[in-house]
């Protein structure tokens, strides 16, 4: 949505059109949100071959960002990456 926002004259009136209709079909999804299910279990009930951790972090002066996810590969040849934690901070403009 921020790309949508950026460049927009608050005070412009009416609203631009092509704004109003990105903000309504955003609008319209938000029920959907609750269709979103995340699993709680880290790893399937399969046997494990091996276990990776992935870190991912950014960070500037003022802002950072971290991610952690785990990825499970199992002996069948599948794997099922999934997120352990996140934290992000960005400072106020």
């Amino acid at each position: 949505m921020h790309d949508v926002l950026e460049g927009v004259d608050w005070e412009e009136q009416p609203l631009n059109q092509d704004l109003v209709r990105k903000a309504n079909a955003l609008f319209s999804n938000l029920p959907n949100l609750n269709e979103i299910r995340i699993d709680q279990c880290l790893r399937d009930p399969k046997p494990v071959e091996n276990v990776e951790l992935h870190v991912f972090v950014d960070a500037s002066k003022d802002d950072y960002g971290a991610a952690a996810s785990a990825r499970q590969l199992y002996n069948d040849g599948s794997n099922s990456p999934k997120l352990v934690v996140s934290k992000s901070r960005v400072a106020p403009i």
